[in-house]
């Protein structure tokens, strides 16, 4: 190696061109790499400690030796060349030239680099200097991970067809076939999944009779595993005695079994358990299972155990998905489709091109009530789910029977047009029903009304409709129930003037329009007003003033009644904040319906206002006006929420019948009002008088005594003559209010700059 050409180690007036050649020969003898220097022939002649490691030959065997050694061949393409050789007739460099070698070790891969020498002006080398690294483990691992990646391909594939085809009766033998043909080795192979009463069941097979495999079973103490090893083995020998005769001889009968020289048993794991075992078999060697074939074998059981699990996991989703359908769009109790269903129905049938005659039947149980007041909840529960299964068998297939809340049905008639026709179906249903429902060890009879309309005819959408139909249930039930009655143009129109008074509403609501009216409270002894009650008032231009007895039941129709109710409280505690202003100490006295108080904004909406108009919560008092709702958990807490504002609460009407006198005890009041039915007994002439009269006073008195024992007031309403304020002034009530008193008087809201009436005198 003493000849150098310009550009190889040193040379060209560089400084090394003085180091001595003994330090290249070190830095060479320093590589990892085999060197060796071929001379002009090809031999080799000289080489470093590296190469006699690599090739495997003493110093003496190298010298002299050709490219490569006795026994060594290169696996390459026909007519290719070494890349040493190469170098020397080409005068080219070769770099990181792969040679696939045979040796009689086996087989290696090294990578061969290759720089021609050249020395004189003929430009023909004399020699080449060629380095050879052994990448055989480099090569070996990428050609595993390029197995491992096509692995990988292959079970993606497998699984997204399992995906899309899901799990049918070709689904194991897809898994089967997936493993036979990924993991190295593998040339047959059978799947047992296991079945009732811990037996595997053979359900696919791969160069095996399936169809005989399936007529046998094996449990898992025959499968030819060894108990005490886990996961995935190698078997090696088949014992099949322990399994009888009949079992037995499909396995011989499938295919070669006794052939198999080994087989690889997968169990497939799920919680702790095996599910399913995959055994893989190889005919020719017992060693066909190495390292990598036994790894791909733990990951294929891994990704099918994950693949098990997404689908028993989908299969409990459809089935939840199936459930929370059901709860969405069908009644608990009966079973029938619910309002949602219902509407889909509905719009659906509209929908259709060409939509045919329809009819839409609202149907309500008459004295349902009474049921359940006598004979319990369950048994009116019972007594629904039977009118549902009755009303279905007296309908056709294509009818829809829908529960539509409480003891109302709808029903949707397709094909149904005409009155004649929809007549005879009601007709069906009200004979249906009026035979006896026998119900445990009671038998109950129910009557139902009907109210029918038509589609085409007056409804233009599903909504119009139900509404329809709903209207014509209440006329039917206003006839003496236990009948039928059609949505008539007259409800039409009458329907249309709601409507139209409805959006007035809205309108009245947007622009303010709405005001107060109030009526003076007095205290009984020195006629000194004491509060004032506020009444929603409407100035309509064409209908005149109306109260709150025309408005509720418009803007509970409309939508409108939580609109309705806050804009109430804001003008009561404008005008109490107005009369604080102007120096004035009565108090405003506010009835709440019984919507209000389970609105669910009430107690927010009034703080909100009493904030906003720096109002004294002590200047407002609320009047409850719906006992009902005040003995529920919810009406309760309701009122101490408000209580807890610092308003005051009154309790108005009392003396209807039906309200518990307990309840006093229970509500944080200031005052009850006595219903003016009281008031007008106390009075009363003519044959019947005296008896009412005493029964009223007796009332009172009592009242009287409960209001002094708690500290509460007692108003007084509806007094229209001295001679009633005398009584019960008499009787110990503090207020009252009344016609005797003056009439309510209007006024506007605050926010309209309006001049306020003078008090009455």
């Amino acid at each position: 190696m003493a000849a150098r050409a310009p550009g190889h180690f040193g040379g060209g007036g560089s400084p090394l061109d003085d180091i001595d050649i003994g330090v290249y020969r070190l830095m060479v003898e320093a590589l990892s790499e085999a060197v060796l220097l071929y001379g002009a022939d090809g031999r080799v002649l000289t080489h470093n400690r590296s190469a006699e490691r690599l090739l495997g030959l003493s110093a003496a065997q190298l010298s002299g030796q050709a490219p490569l050694p006795a026994g060594w061949c290169v696996v390459r393409e026909e007519g290719g060349e070494l890349p040493g050789l190469a170098a020397l007739r080409t005068g080219r460099a070769q770099r990181n030239v792969a040679l696939h070698v045979r040796t009689p070790e086996g087989e290696r891969w090294l990578c061969a680099n290759a720089e021609p020498l050249f020395r004189g002006g003929d430009g023909r080398p004399y020699a080449a200097v060629v380095s050879l690294a052994d990448i055989t483990e480099q090569r070996r691992t990428r050609a595993q991970l390029e197995r491992q990646s096509a692995f990988r391909g292959s079970l993606i594939a497998l699984v997204g067809a399992s995906l899309q085809h899901g799990l049918d009766e070709a689904f194991y033998q897809r898994l089967l076939e997936g493993a036979v043909q990924v993991i190295p080795g593998a040339q047959a192979g059978s799947l047992l999944l296991r079945g009732e009463g811990d037996a595997f069941f053979f359900v696919a097979a791969v160069n095996f009779d399936r169809e005989v495999l399936a007529r046998s079973y094996l449990y898992e103490h025959e499968l030819f595993r060894d108990p005490e090893v886990p996961g995935l083995q190698l078997i090696y020998g088949f014992d099949n005695s322990a399994i009888d005769p009949e079992r037995r001889a499909p396995l011989y009968e499938a295919g070669d079994t006794g052939g198999i020289k080994v087989s690889m048993s997968i169990p497939v794991e799920m919680g702790g358990r095996a599910i399913a075992y995959f055994n893989l078999d190889n005919f020719d060697d017992p060693n066909a299972f190495g390292e990598e074939a036994i790894e791909m074998g733990r990951i294929f059981a891994h990704q099918v155990a994950a693949l098990w699990q997404r689908f028993r996991l989908e299969a409990e989703l459809r089935k939840e998905r199936a459930a929370l359908e059901r709860l969405a769009f069908f009644d608990p109790l009966t079973g029938l489709p619910n309002r949602a269903l219902l509407h889909d129905r509905l719009q659906h049938a509209l929908a259709q091109r060409g939509a045919g005659a329809l009819t839409v039947m609202f149907l309500d149980l008459d004295d349902f009530k009474d049921v359940n007041d006598t004979l319990g909840h369950d048994t009116g529960d019972a007594l629904l789910r039977e009118v549902s299964r009755r009303l279905e068998a007296c309908l056709r297939a294509g009818d829809t029977v829908a529960r539509w809340g409480g003891d109302e049905f709808v029903l949707l008639l397709p094909g149904v047009g005409t009155e004649q026709a929809a007549s005879r179906v009601a007709r069906k249903i009200l004979t249906c029903l009026a035979e006896p429902f026998a119900l445990g060890e009671v038998d109950v009879r129910v009557a139902a009304s009907l109210g029918v309309a038509l589609y085409p005819g007056l409804a233009a959408s599903s909504e119009d409709l139900l509404k329809h139909a709903d209207i014509a249930l209440y006329r039917a039930k206003e006839g003496g129930k236990h009948t039928y009655a059609f949505f008539t143009e007259d409800m039409n129109r009458r329907l249309k003037v709601r409507l139209s008074q409805g959006a007035e509403l809205r309108e009245a609501l947007a622009s303010g329009a709405l005001t107060l009216a109030l009526e003076p409270r007095v205290d009984l002894a020195t006629l000194e007003v004491t509060a004032l009650e506020a009444r929603v008032v409407w100035p309509h231009p064409e209908r005149g003033p109306l109260g709150a007895d025309a408005l509720l039941p418009l803007a509970e129709e409309a939508g409108l009644i939580g609109q309705l109710g806050e804009r109430v409280i804001a003008l009561t505690c404008e005008q109490a904040a107005q009369h604080k202003r102007e120096g004035r100490t009565q108090r405003l006295s506010l009835t709440v319906s019984s919507r209000g108080l389970r609105h669910a904004g009430i107690v927010p909406q009034l703080a909100h206002h009493l904030r906003r108009t720096q109002l004294e919560p002590a200047q407002l008092e609320l009047g409850i006006g719906d006992l009902a709702t005040v003995e529920s958990p919810t009406g309760l807490a309701t009122l101490r929420a408000l209580h807890g504002l610092g308003v005051q609460l009154s309790l108005a009407g009392l003396g209807v019948p039906g309200i518990p006198l307990n309840l006093l005890r229970q509500l944080p009041l200031r005052s009850v009002q006595l219903d003016g039915s009281f008031v007008r007994d106390l009075t009363l002439e003519g044959a019947d008088a005296y008896a009412a009269g005493q029964l009223a006073r007796n009332l009172i008195q009592l009242v009287v005594a409960l209001g002094r024992n708690l500290g509460i007031a007692v108003v007084a309403k509806g007094i229209a003559t001295p001679l009633q304020r005398a009584l019960l002034r008499e009787l110990g009530c503090d207020e009252g209010q009344g016609p005797l008193f003056g009439a309510p008087y209007t006024t506007a809201a605050p926010a309209a700059g309006a001049v306020y009436l003078p008090l009455p005198t």
